[in-house]
C-alpha cells in the first residue's frame, strides 16, 4: 500500500494538472509549486508585524470555503427577492420597502420580512424547496449578520424578537412535509465487494499512476474517511505511518483539519481522527498487491525537497 501513497490523483484534481513544459525530465514530477518561499525570520521567536490588510485576510479565510459560499449565495436570493419584492404593486402601496442590506435593517424589518421571505421564495422552475433548504438558506443569513457584527439569533426559541420569523418557518415546513416535499432522502448505494473488485479490473491498477491515483482516492475514503477535495489536497505523506505491535503490522493514520474538524476556538476540545488499519492478507487492496512493504520504514516514501506533499500531478498513460 505503501508504493500508492506517493502517486498523484489525476482526473480528479484537473485543476493541479501540469503541461509538457512544466515537468521536469529528470524527476518526472510537475516542479511548480513544490517549494515554499521560507520567511528568514521564521526562527525567531516573533515573527515579522503583521499588516490590518493580511490580519482581516486570515479571519475571513477562517471561515471554510464551501461555508462562504453557502453565506454569499443565501444573501444573493435574499437581495433577488427584495428586489423583486420592492417592485410589486402591494409593496409599493404599503409604503414599507423591503431592505436590500440585511446588515442596516432592524432587528423588528427582519423579523417582519424574514417571514415572508419564508413563505414566497421557490426554486427558478417555481417549484418549493425542501424544509432543509429553506433552514439552511436562513442559516447562511444568519451567519452573514454575525460576521457583520449582528448577533442575531433566528433559531433561539427564548428570543421574542424574531418568534413571527420562527413561527413562519415552522408553518412552512409543516406544509411542505404535508405535501411531500423533502421527505424522500437521495442516498448513493453502497460499494460492494464484488463492485470493488470490478473497480480492480477496469478502474484501479498498480501498473500506471492514473489506476494508481484512483486506487489510493478510493482506499483514502473508505479506509480513512475522507470527506472533500481539500482533504485529499492537503494530505501530507508524514500522516501516515507503517508501525506493528503485538497483534501486526497496520497503518497509521493522524487527521488534521478536515470539514467537519476546523480547530478554531468552538473545536478545541474536538481532537483529529487517528485511524489505524491492520494488515489483512486476502483483502482489498493487499489482494491486489497493495499491502505495505515489508522493507519499509516507519514513513511512507516522499518527495525529496521541504515539499512534504502526498499528491502530486500524474503522468497519464506513463508505467510505473
Amino acid at each position: 500500500m505503501n508504493r500508492s501513497i506517493s502517486i498523484s490523483l489525476s482526473v480528479i484534481f484537473e485543476d493541479l494538472f501540469a503541461k509538457d513544459e512544466d515537468l521536469d525530465p529528470d524527476l518526472n514530477i510537475a516542479t511548480q509549486s513544490l517549494f515554499f518561499k521560507r520567511d528568514s525570520t521564521e526562527t525567531s521567536r516573533f515573527c515579522s508585524p503583521i499588516t490590518d490588510e493580511d490580519l482581516m485576510t486570515k479571519i475571513s479565510n477562517r471561515v471554510p470555503k464551501k461555508t462562504q459560499q453557502s453565506n454569499n449565495w443565501s444573501l444573493r436570493f435574499y437581495q433577488e427577492w427584495a428586489r423583486h419584492r420592492n417592485a410589486h404593486p402591494d409593496t409599493v402601496i404599503s409604503g414599507r420597502n423591503v431592505p436590500e442590506e440585511l446588515i442596516s435593517a432592524t432587528n423588528e424589518d427582519l423579523n417582519y420580512w424574514l417571514s415572508r421571505f419564508i413563505m414566497e421564495v421557490r426554486r427558478k422552475d417555481g417549484t418549493p424547496y425542501p424544509p432543509n433548504t429553506l433552514t439552511n438558506i436562513m442559516s447562511g443569513l444568519q451567519r452573514h449578520l454575525r460576521e457583520k457584527g449582528r448577533n442575531v439569533g433566528f433559531f433561539k426559541k427564548d428570543d421574542t424578537e424574531f418568534m413571527l420569523f420562527r413561527k413562519s418557518l415552522d408553518s412552512r415546513m409543516k406544509e411542505l412535509a404535508a405535501a411531500g416535499v423533502g421527505t424522500e432522502k437521495k442516498r448513493a448505494d453502497p460499494i460492494t465487494v464484488a463492485d470493488e473488485d470490478r473497480l480492480w479490473t477496469k478502474v484501479f491498477g498498480d501498473n500506471t499512476s492514473l489506476g494508481m491515483s484512483y486506487a489510493v482516492f478510493f482506499y483514502n475514503c473508505k479506509l480513512f474517511g475522507f470527506r472533500g477535495m481539500d482533504e485529499h489536497r492537503n494530505l501530507a505523506a508524514e500522516q501516515f505511518q507503517v508501525k506493528a505491535d503485538t497483534v501486526g503490522k497496520y497503518i497509521n493514520f493522524s487527521g488534521r483539519v478536515c470539514k467537519n474538524v476546523q480547530g478554531g476556538l468552538d473545536q478545541r476540545r474536538i481532537e483529529p481522527k487517528l485511524i489505524k488499519h491492520f494488515e489483512q492478507s486476502g483483502n482489498p487492496p493487499a489482494s491486489h498487491g497493495l499491502e505495505p512493504d515489508p522493507e519499509a520504514g516507519p514513513e511512507l516514501p516522499v518527495i525529496p525537497g521541504d515539499f512534504r506533499t502526498t499528491f502530486m500531478t500524474s503522468l497519464r498513460d506513463v508505467a510505473r
